[in-house]
Formats: C-alpha cells, structure tokens, sequence
C-alpha cells in the first residue's frame, strides 16, 4: 500500500513548525508521538501525511511556502547528505531518488519513472492510483527536493518545469550547467556498486536525532525563503499578472525570479486552490531569469497554455526584467523544455528552449483527425497523441492512471490500424498524413 516512513513525517513537521504549523494540535488529532523511540522505519497511513502536507501548505503561505519546505526536506534529509559523501553524479542523485528512495519512502503504489532526454534535461513522472485523492500538496513538496537535489553537489538549484493533474506530477528538470560534470575519481567503479551501498543505508537509516537536528539548523533558512520576495512595482506586477490570466484564460497566475538566494516568489493573482498547476521556466541569454506558475482546470488543456505562452514569451520576458531591474535581450527570450530547434536561438550550454508548446498545439489540432481515419477510441487517441510525443509505455500509463500491459496492447492495436510497424513508423506517418 501507499505509505509514508516516520522519517519523513517527522522531518517535514520539525521543518514546518516554526512557519506555523500545529504540530501538536495534529499529532493528538492522529494519535502520532514523533518523539517516541519508535523506529524510523515505521509506516504512516498515506492519508496522515497528506493530511499533513495539507495542513503545512495552510500554515506556511501556500503552495510556495510548501515548496519551500520540500527545499529544506531534501537538504536535511540524511540519506541524500550521504549519497552525496560518496560523490555520486547529479544524474546519479535524480535516478537513485526515483528509482530507491521514493518506492521506499512512500510505497509502491507511489509509481515512478525517470529518463535522460535528448537535451540532457530530466523527465520525471509520479503518479498515484486514479481512485487516490488529488495530491497536489505532495507534487508541490517534491517540486521543492528536485529543485534543490542539486544543492548537494554544491551546485545551483536546478530549473524545473512542471505540469500537475489530479493524480500524476510530471517534472521535467533542466540540470545546472555544470551538473554534467563527474564529482570524483573512479565514477563507474561507484556506479557498479551503488545498488550494494543503497541496500546498506537504506536499512540502517535510523539515526532519527540527526535529521532533527539538521532540520533545527535549517528554520531560520526556511523562514527566510517561505517569506522574502524581490520586491518591485506592485502595481505595474498586478497589471502584468492580470494580464497574463486573460492571455492564458486561466484563474491563477503566479511569478518567480531567479536570485542569489535561490528561486523566490515576486507575486501572485487570482485566488488560490488546489488546481492542476502548470510551470514554464524563462531564459534570457542562457540562463533562467524566472518562471510562471498558472493554476487550471483539470480538464483543461494545457498544451494550448503552453502556446500562449510561447506566443507571449518575448513581452512578459520583458517586463518581467523591468520589474526586477534586469535588462533582457528579447531575441533570447523564450521558455524552456524539449529539443526542437528555435530560429535565432543562441548557443547556450543548457538544454535549448524550444517550441514544445507550438508542437503540442499542432498535435492536438491532427489527434482528432488522426483518430477519425485509423478509427481509434478516444483511449486509444489519447495514448497515440503521447507516444507521438515520444513517451515510453510506462511513462504513458503514469500520465493515464493505468497499467503497462493495458498500454502495450492499446500500443499494438493503434500500430495495426495504422498499418505500421514501428513507433518510428507510427510518429512519421502521424505527421505525414494529409500533407
């Protein structure tokens, strides 16, 4: 079942509860005494540490406090603290994270996947059962540990954008320029025998006082990050927010900027709830300036945001620099993710942005037309619109709340009635058809 470890819980509270959280009040509620000597190895309902990451999110100033909070439970988290000893690359540390630390932290029913892209950016998708409650305080508290994994290696916060629905959350993470480095000697020796030294620290992790003691050493950090902003003209930033709300036709609009104390809020509009978010990080000149955060509806369609959004780059690029006293070049301004080439783009050592938006727009606009004339049900299409994209099976079946091997046969199937052989095949003949 979908679980949480003690570990975890009682970091996350001793992190949140000078911010405000009732920690007493909620561990009388749910008969917890995290000072017991009980093992850390322990298990914790689901539903209590998602009534807890909830009740975080209300006493720390929302959903960025609560990714704030996931900052600092990455950074003192002792595991991750460990990996880091032994010199583990930063794709190691992302990999290791989903492939062990997750399943063992929060169950197997907490699925999981992690790919390398094209572009060295990380695609990252968790996703709970379909009849599991939202969690988007949880995708939220994760948003903030991939951000600061890097931390670790003594490197900048990564940039990540994200896209969250009811049951899934879906991360792709544009590493720091350096993080491609090796950190130490002998790294494919390590490599080989990292599977051995998981297996011995994570069965061994029960040095519960040192987590406490670290999170103590992070609240003054966490208060400062949960509540400093870049200060500005508020009321040229509502006039820009507003009009980032009517562009997109979305209720929430929310702005980050890029600092030397990391990824801090600049403001927000529109009131907040727990909606299906979606967040595009903005370059100028290589590097990440900012990003912006909307909140939608569930059953809206984010790819016709993300081409709002590409559409608007170069205007909201530009006064956003104005506001925090940045002067862009508007021909590099343009919103990360995917590998497509983009006209005039300068050579940057990040993974390029793109026109992912504009590419997801143009798919849209054929998956009803595609569908039509290879007779797919509407199942079938969504799962062809994703494989089209260049998603694995088990990717997909994250995004869609079902299984594998229901994935590989709705696979098959499209495959045949498209009377091709290939994935390949299947993507060259999805955009040839008609043209």
């Amino acid at each position: 079942m979908t679980h949480c470890r003690l570990t975890i819980l009682r970091l996350v509270t001793a992190i949140a509860q000078p911010l405000g959280l009732d920690a007493k009040s909620f561990c009388k509620q749910h008969s917890l005494d995290l000072n017991s000597s009980r093992s850390s190895e322990e298990r914790v309902p689901w539903q209590t540490f998602a009534a807890l990451l909830q009740l975080t999110q209300n006493s720390v100033g929302g959903a960025a406090g609560l990714e704030a909070v996931g900052v600092n439970t990455c950074l003192g988290f002792r595991l991750y603290r460990q990996l880091a000893d032994l010199y583990f690359g930063l794709e190691d540390l992302y990999q290791i994270t989903v492939a062990r630390i997750i399943p063992e932290m929060y169950g197997t029913n907490l699925r999981s996947s992690f790919r390398r892209q094209a572009d060295n950016s990380f695609r990252i998708t968790l996703s709970v059962e379909r009849e599991s409650a939202s969690s988007y305080p949880f995708w939220t508290l994760m948003l903030g540990q991939f951000r600061a994994l890097p931390r670790h290696l003594q490197l900048p916060d990564a940039a990540v954008d994200v896209e969250f629905g009811d049951n899934f959350g879906e991360y792709i993470i544009i590493p720091p320029t350096s993080g491609d480095e090796e950190h130490g000697p002998a790294s494919k020796i390590r490599r080989g025998v990292r599977d051995h030294l998981l297996d011995d620290l994570l069965l061994h992790d029960a040095a519960e006082h040192t987590d406490k003691l670290r999170a103590k050493s992070l609240e003054q950090e966490t208060k400062t990050v949960v509540h400093r902003n870049i200060s500005c003209d508020q009321e040229a930033l509502q006039q820009l927010l507003s009009t980032i709300t009517t562009d997109l036709n979305v209720p929430t609009a929310r702005l980050w900027a890029y600092s030397s104390d990391g990824l801090l809020p600049i403001g927000d509009h529109g009131e907040s709830s727990n909606r299906a978010r979606l967040r595009r990080t903005l370059w100028i000149n290589s590097r990440p300036i900012g990003c912006i955060e909307v909140e939608r509806e569930s059953s809206g369609d984010p790819s016709a945001i993300n081409a709002e959004l590409d559409e608007h780059a170069d205007a909201y690029v530009e006064r956003i620099a104005q506001l925090v006293g940045s002067t862009p070049k508007i021909a590099d301004a343009k919103f990360s993710s995917g590998t497509a080439a983009v006209v005039n783009e300068p050579p940057i050592a990040e993974p390029p942005p793109s026109s992912r938006g504009r590419m997801r727009a143009a798919r849209n606009s054929r998956v009803g037309e595609i569908a039509g004339l290879w007779r797919l049900t509407p199942r079938q299409a969504s799962v062809m619109a994703l494989l089209v994209e260049g998603l694995a099976n088990k990717e997909i079946a994250l995004r869609l709340g079902c299984s594998v091997g229901t994935i590989e046969n709705h696979v098959t199937c499209i495959l045949r009635r498209a009377k091709v052989g290939s994935r390949g095949a299947l993507t060259a003949a999805f955009w040839g058809r008609g043209n």
